[in-house]
Order: C-alpha cells, then sequence, then structure tokens
C-alpha cells in the first residue's frame, strides 16, 4: 500500500471444524493473529466493537456477542433461541444481530434482552438474510433473494436474482446480485461483495446503477473503506476460482487495482472492518482484563505444559512443604575417598517429584546437605553441616544441577555419606523416605 490508513484493519474468520478461524489484525502492513475464536460479523462504532461468535446451526440455537472497547472485553451477551446468527451492527446502545435461518433482524439490549424484531415473510432461510446497514435512519440488508422454499436460493438458483432491500417495506434499491454481502456506502455510492460473482459492486445512489465490476479472485464478503483504499474479504473453497484460503485484498479506491494481498490461516473470512489502535488493543486484550487472574491462569498453563495437573503452589514461595510435596530425585557422583576436614564440592541433580516448588527462598529454604553415617549407620556428629542453595526455584517435574558443598569429617576409614533436601525449620527429606537421598561408601584418610 502506497498510503498507511491511520486504522488497523480487523477480519474475522471460520472454518466450521476444518481450519478454524479467528480474529486477525493488520497495522502497518504486519498482519497479526489475535486469537483463534470463529466468529462472523464485527461492528465497530468509535467507542467500541461488537464481534458476533461463529455456532453452526447444526450445533445449537443460541448467539454468543463480545463487546469490547480500549481495555477488553467489557460485556459478554449469550442469546438464547437464536439460530445461525451471521451479522451485527450497532444502534445507538442495542445491537442488530441478523439470523438468516429465521428471516430475521432481531434488536438486543447489552443485557441480552431482545428489544425488537423485523422478520421476512415465507419458510426458514428462504431469503438468505445476511448483512445489514443503517444509512439516513432506515436499515438496508443484502439477500440473496424472495424464494418460497428453505434454502431455495442454493447455486444456481440465485444467479441475479440477490438485492439490497429496505427491511422495513422490503422495497429493492439493488439488484441483479449473485449471492450479496456486505453492504457499505460512502461518497454518494453503494458497494456490495457480489460474492457469487467474485467481486465488488459498485452502485451511484442515486440511479442504483452498477458503475463498477471489480473482479476479486474469490467469494467476496467482508468490505471496509478508508480515503484511499476498499478492503476486501476473499474466502476459499466456495467457487471455482482455485481460491483455497481466506485472504483480505486491499484495492485501490481511485484505481480499483489489487494493491497488496494478505494470506488469512482459515477456509473463510466473514467480516472485515476498520478500528482505531487503542480499540485494536483492546481486542488483543480481550477477556484478560485482570491482571491478577490473567497471571494465576498463566502460571497454571505453564504448570500444564510441564505436566503438572494439580499444583499445590503456582510460584515458588519458601512456604512449608508438606509430607506429600516433599519428594525428590537425587544423582550424584561420589568420590572415592577423600581427606580429613577438606571441603568437597560434588556436582549433584536434583529432580522435584513433588507438586510445589522446591526453592531456596525464606521463611523455609530448601537446600542440598548431607550426612556422614558411620558403620553402624549412625550420623558422625560434626559441625553444622554445609548447606547448598538451589541455583534457581525447581517446578514440579523438572530438574537442575547443583553443585553441593561437602564438609569432610574428622573421621578415619569408611564412612557412608548421604546427600539428600533440607527444609529448614521443616524436615530432613529423607526421613521421609530413603528414596529421596543418594548415598555411597567413601573412605576417609588422614592428611600425610
Amino acid at each position: 500500500m502506497n498510503s498507511a490508513t491511520p486504522d488497523v484493519i480487523c477480519a474475522t474468520t471460520f472454518g466450521n471444524l476444518s481450519t478454524g478461524g479467528g480474529l486477525f489484525t493488520i497495522e502497518d502492513g504486519r498482519l497479526e493473529n489475535v486469537d483463534r475464536l470463529s466468529s462472523m460479523g464485527l461492528a465497530a462504532d468509535g467507542r467500541r466493537v461488537a464481534r458476533l461468535l461463529h455456532c453452526a446451526p447444526e450445533t445449537g440455537t443460541l448467539g454468543e456477542v463480545l463487546i469490547v472497547d480500549a481495555r477488553g472485553v467489557s460485556h459478554y451477551l449469550r442469546l438464547d433461541g437464536l439460530t445461525d446468527a451471521h451479522d451485527v451492527a450497532w444502534d445507538g446502545d442495542e445491537i442488530v444481530v441478523v439470523s438468516p435461518w429465521h428471516n430475521a433482524v432481531r434488536w438486543y439490549g447489552l443485557d441480552g434482552v431482545r428489544r425488537r424484531e423485523i422478520r421476512l415473510p415465507g419458510p426458514e432461510e428462504s431469503w438468505h438474510l445476511n448483512c445489514v446497514i443503517r444509512r439516513d435512519d432506515r436499515w438496508y440488508a443484502t439477500v440473496f433473494g424472495e424464494f418460497d422454499s428453505f434454502r431455495g436460493w442454493s447455486p444456481p438458483a440465485n444467479r441475479g436474482r440477490g438485492r439490497l432491500i429496505d427491511i422495513e417495506t422490503r422495497a429493492i434499491v439493488l439488484d441483479g446480485l449473485s449471492a450479496p454481502h456486505s453492504p457499505r456506502f460512502a461518497d454518494g455510492m453503494w458497494f456490495v461483495c457480489d460474492s457469487g460473482d467474485a467481486s465488488v459492486a459498485v452502485f451511484d445512489a442515486e440511479t442504483n446503477r452498477a458503475i463498477r465490476r471489480v473482479p476479486c479472485g474469490g467469494w467476496t464478503r467482508g468490505l471496509a473503506l478508508s480515503p484511499s483504499f476498499v478492503f476486501v474479504g476473499v474466502s476459499g473453497d466456495r467457487l471455482t476460482t482455485g481460491q483455497r484460503r481466506a485472504e483480505v485484498a486491499v484495492l485501490d479506491r481511485e484505481t480499483y487495482a489489487v494493491v497488496e494481498r494478505y494470506d488469512l490461516p482459515s477456509r473463510e473470512v466473514y467480516d472485515v472492518t476498520l478500528v482505531s489502535p487503542e480499540i485494536a488493543r483492546g481486542l488483543r486484550i480481550g477477556f484478560q482484563t485482570n491482571p491478577t487472574r490473567v497471571e494465576e491462569a498463566h502460571r497454571r498453563d505453564l504448570l500444564r505444559e510441564i505436566g503438572v495437573a494439580q499444583a499445590s503452589t503456582l510460584w515458588p514461595v519458601g512456604e512449608a512443604l508438606s509430607e506429600a510435596d516433599s519428594r525428590c530425585a537425587i544423582s550424584a557422583l561420589l568420590p572415592a575417598e577423600c581427606v580429613v576436614g577438606e571441603l568437597l564440592k560434588i556436582p549433584v541433580s536434583v529432580t522435584n517429584l513433588g507438586r510445589a516448588y522446591f526453592t531456596s527462598a525464606p521463611p523455609f529454604p530448601i537446600s542440598v546437605s548431607y550426612r556422614w553415617l558411620d558403620a553402624r549407620g549412625h550420623a558422625i556428629v560434626q559441625g553444622r553441616d554445609q548447606r547448598s542453595s538451589l541455583p534457581a526455584s525447581i517446578p514440579p517435574n523438572e530438574t537442575v544441577a547443583v553443585v553441593c558443598r561437602v564438609a569432610v569429617p574428622r573421621t578415619e576409614g569408611p564412612v557412608t555419606l548421604q546427600i539428600t533436601l533440607v527444609q529448614d525449620g521443616v524436615r530432613w527429606f529423607d526421613d521421609l523416605d530413603s528414596d529421596n537421598a543418594t548415598s555411597g561408601r567413601v573412605f576417609v584418610r588422614s592428611r600425610r
């Protein structure tokens, strides 16, 4: 793109359990995957965005809408009894939701309560009423046509039968379209995704006649306008054009030439809209509005990734461990002999077999320590044993290397060196279970 838009491009995608969908932003030419929640309509009113989540008609009769402002999600609305919701728009502080299944446009408050409905005549899903726009206090919608049977609009019957209509009077504004979506109005012109024609159609609003058709290479749906560009969603697998994945095509507003394409890792794109950088930040925040909750969830996710399903602590703290959490595996290469009174430095490997972190933080720090035992297994009394701090906190199921400092006793001859963990003021780990230690025979000789 030769000139930048001050706004951020947002695109919603879905994939009907195949590729899946999500929310994507394009800012300064960079594509970012915000999340992987399959979504449909996306409507911005300057202060906030209404985002309609995807729910296929065969899986449930409800709609879900997220209201997002610059600080993240402010409202979650569950709209019961709503099937196959497609589009969403703002009408003051109410949201307008379109259901092709019900041939209906419904208004809801931010409490999720339905305020009113306009329903087109005929059997369910006989018009494929899909996208709405408000202009001069009138509401308009794109339809595949007026048919008298369930999905009677299926191809090829919908060819040239699509319309833009006034939903209250059903007066035809534009016609001759094929499976139209995403009507927009700017500069005295109507812009419509003529999806079945793989194009964007531009109409003069005074005469309602087409003045331009722009081929886009696939099923067009989702349309946003800036002073310099037209941003068009192009889906895959709908037409025999070879288009396999969704994308956002960028058209120059003067020449209508395609100047850029952004590939999306989904099969279908539903909507494209422009939002301010502040609202884009809110979309990225999403439900992560509470730092405490987010940090706790992040730590639990980290623990699950390393195989801890039920952690007793979420982060290293020097609390007294329970007996169940005072479990470890110790390995070390012990010397065959040593000299009376010397200080050994023995490489030790420590694995945390409990559910809590091992940490050398107060008030109850955990250290690597040792005991010298005589031939009868009794402890050899000497000065205070050396305690070696852990170089880092050890999460459950993780292993760290520690250099254990060991003071050799003044007792000469064969003795046993046993290395284990000790938590100050709580317990020696090997008092609970000898498996919490490693030991070996060492010959202590005199100094020559």
